[in-house]
């Protein structure tokens, strides 16, 4: 699956939002507009594991992947 392109390695772990940012059309970082579909852990540059939620777009970053709202 290719991924969606996203501002550097830019990202927030907020509740509710994909973690990724997109460049707005100024070429700033803002946050990605997309529903999250996806729940998961990322790892950052540092080696860091954060539980995320991601996009459709942004799945394919993420490791231990499920829907959003499944308990399983």
């Amino acid at each position: 699956m290719t991924e969606a392109p996203h501002y550097a390695e830019a990202f927030a772990a907020r509740p509710d939002r994909c973690f990724r940012f997109v460049s707005d059309a100024a070429g700033r970082p803002s946050h990605c507009p997309e529903p999250p579909a996806w729940s998961g852990t990322f790892q950052d540059g540092q080696g860091k594991r954060w539980r995320v939620q991601a996009c459709a777009g942004h799945r394919s970053s993420l490791d231990r992947v499920r829907r959003v709202g499944d308990r399983g």
